[in-house]
């Protein structure tokens, strides 16, 4: 049960991400990969909660 959990999260999570990014792409404001990348990580620094 516990995977399932973590599975079930890991899922949502990449999903908000995608769906963060396509937004960013669908404004203009993305172009590849990198940007996406850069953007994240600006947008949603780790350690903060």
């Amino acid at each position: 049960m516990g995977r399932q959990r973590e599975s079930l999260a890991r899922k949502w999570i990449r999903q908000f991400f995608l769906e963060a990014v396509e937004t960013q792409q669908l404004e203009g404001e993305l172009r590849d990969r990198a940007e996406a990348l850069a953007w994240i990580k600006k947008k949603y620094p780790l350690g903060e909660a």
